[in-house]
């Protein structure tokens, strides 16, 4: 009965032993530390750079949707009455200067723009 107690208690010591995880060496913890800190520097370095890109995106969105609001808005009429032909012709030709001047900075010469003009007015 002895006998079969010290066998059953020596396997399962063995078994216990040769089963038990081996403790990794201080320069296995050491490395893997130092791994974890270079990739966790890393990850720092891509989420500082994609923030800056997304402030700056959100940033130039916002700056385009104010001005599209002020874009759209009425315009104020004059409480002087009626505006007179001079001032009705310098708005006028300096919204003609502001639409030639997005045109070319599009690629669209002048003369193309000038040309669209004249067709649309000849439909109305």
């Amino acid at each position: 009965m002895r006998t079969v107690f010290l066998v059953a208690l020596t396997t399962i010591v063995a078994h216990l032993a040769s089963s038990s995880p081996v403790a990794p060496s201080n320069e296995d913890v050491l490395a893997q530390l130092q791994s974890m800190q270079v990739r966790g520097e890393q990850m720092n370095a891509m989420r500082a750079q994609l923030g800056d890109k997304k402030e700056h995106t959100v940033g130039f969105q916002l700056s385009i949707i104010e001005k599209r609001m002020v874009a759209w808005q009425p315009m104020k009429r004059s409480s002087g009455g009626d505006v007179d032909r001079e001032t009705l012709f310098r708005a006028i030709e300096a919204r003609l200067m502001e639409v030639l001047a997005a045109g070319e900075r599009l690629g669209i010469s002048p003369e193309e723009i000038l040309e669209h003009i004249r067709e649309r007015n000849t439909r109305i």
